[in-house]
């Protein structure tokens, strides 16, 4: 298996987006599983980021794994 990565960011829309709210809430917050990458989900991502001493930049990579 491969894992492929697709970087979203404020303003990004569809199921990567969709993936990483799903993936937040998993870890305690409440977002809306959108598919919208808007101030909300921003917010939780640079918190997310904060607390587990990754770059602060609010930018998320989603990973997609594929069979090979």
């Amino acid at each position: 298996m491969a894992s492929t990565y697709k970087m979203v960011a404020y303003g990004s829309q569809g199921d990567a987006v969709r993936q990483l709210q799903s993936e937040l809430n998993k870890h305690g917050y409440q977002l809306k599983e959108d598919g919208i990458f808007g101030k909300n989900t921003r917010s939780a991502v640079r918190d997310y980021q904060r607390k587990n001493n990754l770059r602060l930049d609010g930018i998320a990579a989603v990973s997609y794994t594929h069979l090979r």
